[in-house]
């Protein structure tokens, strides 16, 4: 629908008699892009600016964008209601990628497009909690443990809605227990799974039997070899009332 409304509006051009084309430019909007802004890791929020609505009402705006500098605006869009001034609006962006955006406004007389504008979406979140810690290694107090089994799926009730659990064989394991497949960023380490509240909450168990502690943080990162680190630094847990400290860092 909104794609064809586009289309629509180019065949009003074979439909405008006794027009000069200065006459014509003028019935048209006038647009420009003003600026693409990160947003976390896999977004950007973008801006553009109807600057004149031309001869009739701005009746579609939007944005389109891909990965390379020319492109059809028609396949891969955002379309937005018409407007004034500036319209904004939040695209899909993965991280270390470059993208080239445009913006578009339409009325009944046609469509105009920006201008083309250049951005680089930056890393993903760091690939590890701040402490120095191997891959799929598991710290409990002064052991060192290496996981060899990493597997995902959906945990019993209550704890959440995905599940990440990691062991070495041999009775050492870590679970982490999400709301929804992790996202890029920091997590909050809960005691009673408050996912209603916050979805940047997780739960932490460790050997199935100890829940660590509240307050702390996890780190989730998307990485562009496309893996998943899951990590953490110094949580803590309590073995017969003995706080015991625990990191951890599960990349699969």
């Amino acid at each position: 629908m909104k794609r064809n409304s586009l289309y629509t509006l180019l065949f009003v051009l074979f439909f405008l008699c006794g027009c000069t084309k200065k006459n014509y430019e003028d019935a048209l909007p006038k647009v420009e892009f003003v600026s693409a802004t990160q947003c976390g890791n896999d977004s950007a929020i973008l801006v553009g600016n109807v600057i004149i609505s031309g001869a009739d009402a701005v009746q579609i705006t939007g944005f389109a964008y891909a990965s390379i500098p020319n492109f059809d605006i028609t396949s891969n869009q955002l379309v937005l209601a018409g407007s004034t001034g500036q319209f904004s609006g939040k695209v899909l962006a993965y991280p270390d990628s470059t993208y080239y955006f445009k913006c578009f406004a339409a009325n009944d007389y046609g469509y105009v497009v920006s201008n083309t504008f250049k951005c680089t979406i930056g890393s993903a979140l760091p690939d590890s909690a701040p402490c120095s810690i191997n891959n799929n290694i598991l710290k409990i107090a002064s052991g060192s443990y290496t996981l060899t089994n990493i597997n995902y799926g959906i945990p019993s009730p209550p704890y959440g809605n995905y599940q990440v659990e990691a062991d070495d064989g041999f009775g050492n394991e870590i679970d982490y227990y999400f709301n929804a497949l992790p996202a890029n960023g920091i997590y909050n380490v809960v005691s009673d799974l408050s996912f209603d509240t916050n979805p940047y909450d997780c739960q932490v168990m460790i050997d199935q039997t100890y829940g660590v502690n509240a307050g702390g943080k996890v780190y989730v990162a998307h990485n562009k070899d496309g893996t998943v680190t899951i990590s953490d630094c110094s949580l803590t847990f309590m073995v017969s009332s003995t706080p015991t400290t625990t990191s951890c860092k599960v990349r699969s």
